[in-house]
């Protein structure tokens, strides 16, 4: 873990048996005798122990020289911070822009929190090490909950979930649904995602929404069967969704037959209508059109919001989350071919300066290249993410050559990841809101994977009274008996 760097550098090697007071003597060679200034850099890592409160730091010493100067600069990354109690004699305070510049490389003032000017270049300095908690996250907090049933004659329901979230730092949500319940798809703000199961749950990956302020939707479908069904009657216990968070504004709808009349019921829910009247599908062609092109131009809006936000993030250097809002906003804008072309150059444009980096980085951690280290620390202590100024900055620290073969390589991997389906298309159903509707609501549920029920008794309506349907009967037979005789009459 120690690396010697230098133009003149020919060779460096330890010096054996010289191992003493945790230090080590390193013998270094030159190509040639080099008379006037020479830069030299050493990259040597400690390694201390993830608990660890105090640690000492100790100088580097050139051996059979007259006069040793030089400074000590201390960075901390992350949530640590140091703090110094005690300094040595031989170690002075000092500002950052008393270093020269030729010493200062790339680091910057605010990066750097503590600077000495050496007295005695072997010092001994105690450093207290503080770590800090994490930020604590946002909580998410579900604003409303709408679900949409439709039941068969046959006690088949198919449900259709709406959750309307704040997602905060929730990044998956989980979703558990009844027993032998049969998931169909998801969407996340009106676009496809890639769930995955974990045991009985389903997890559902969230996304802060493109406009500020905004919620996140969920959208959800699934089937399950609902009860025992009959000609006559229906025996149903309707089972929701389980959620990982409190609920709150609670709504389902249910539709039935318009032949069922709803006799009984119970349940977590409270029933707040009956509609009086059925409500009846408008089928066709055209309907379905029209319904579809609504759907797109809401998603073209939700697209140019998508884009809008991603490129406010790339400005602000988090272009880890600009490209998922970037191939939101490409996968969204199907409908709209030239905002379409947009979304997909900006998008590939953002994979290949994001391959450029990563190749640049990892290049300069293998190289050591001193002119490099500043912003690649940056970038890996920022999880990846990095400014346009950064990018420009590693890119312009190669050569023409290098640079040139450095592009064609990210393109290359941009077009294998392109090769590859991004987010899945699934089909939008359409739930058949139609019938005998029955909305139930509930205006909080605290305790999060609380079960959401309704369980409905209801009977099919009859076509009318029992005085009614014989006095039809009568009329039926007087009519037959009527047309029967006229004819004999005429023969005789």
């Amino acid at each position: 873990n120690v690396r010697f760097t230098g133009e003149q550098l020919a060779d460096f090697l330890p010096v054996e048996g010289s191992v003493t007071n945790a230090t080590q003597v390193w013998e270094i060679r030159l190509h040639r005798r080099v008379i006037g200034a020479n830069r030299l850099s050493v990259n040597y890592t400690l390694r201390v122990p993830d608990d660890a409160r105090d640690l000492v730091l100790t100088g580097v010493v050139t051996e059979d020289v007259n006069v040793q100067r030089g400074f000590l600069a201390m960075q901390a990354g992350g949530r640590v911070q140091l703090r110094i109690d005690t300094v040595p004699d031989s170690l002075r305070p000092a500002e950052w822009e008393a270093v020269p510049p030729g010493l200062r490389q790339d680091l910057t003032t605010t990066s750097v929190s503590h600077v000495f000017r050496l007295v005695d270049p072997n010092f001994r300095l105690p450093v207290q090490i503080l770590r800090h908690e994490a930020t604590p996250v946002l909580p998410a907090r579900v604003q409303n909950v709408l679900l949409t049933s439709v039941i068969s004659d046959a006690g088949v329901m198919l449900t259709r979930g709406q959750v309307e979230l704040t997602a905060g730092d929730k990044r998956l949500l989980r979703l558990r649904l009844p027993k032998d319940a049969e998931f169909w798809f998801a969407f996340v703000n009106e676009g496809g995602v890639w769930l995955w199961r974990e045991g009985e749950d389903v997890l559902i990956p969230l996304q802060q929404s493109a406009v500020m302020e905004g919620n996140t939707r969920v959208d959800f479908y699934y089937t399950t069967k609902a009860g025992r069904a009959s000609p006559r009657r229906l025996d149903l216990s309707l089972h929701g969704p389980k959620l990982d968070l409190p609920l709150q504004q609670i709504t389902w709808r249910v539709y039935l037959d318009p032949k069922w009349e709803l006799t009984d019921w119970d349940g977590t829910l409270q029933l707040q209508e009956q509609a009086a009247q059925v409500q009846t599908l408008q089928g066709g062609l055209s309907s379905y059109l029209e319904s579809e092109r609504q759907l797109q131009r809401r998603q073209t809006e939700v697209a140019r919001q998508n884009f809008e936000f991603g490129n406010t993030l790339i400005l602000k250097g988090d272009v880890q989350n600009a490209r998922k809002y970037l191939n939101n906003a490409y996968q969204l804008s199907q409908a709209d071919l030239a905002f379409n072309e947009d979304a997909r150059v900006q998008l590939r444009n953002l994979k290949t300066e994001q391959a450029l980096v990563g190749l640049n980085v990892n290049r300069g951690l293998a190289t050591q290249q001193p002119a490099q280290q500043a912003e690649i620390q940056q970038i890996l202590d920022n999880d990846a993410n990095y400014t346009r100024e950064q990018a420009k900055a590693l890119n312009q620290s190669l050569s023409s050559e290098d640079q040139l073969a450095l592009g064609r390589l990210a393109e290359k991997l941009v077009a294998q990841q392109d090769a590859a389906v991004a987010n899945p298309t699934a089909i939008r159903a359409s739930v058949p809101e139609q019938g005998r509707m029955l909305a139930f609501t509930r205006s909080l549920q605290v305790d999060p994977m609380s079960d959401l029920r309704i369980d409905l008794e209801a009977r099919a309506v009859q076509a009318g009274s029992t005085g009614g349907r014989f006095l039809l009967v009568c009329a039926v037979l007087l009519v037959t008996v009527i047309f029967t005789l006229l004819p004999r009459r005429k023969a005789a």
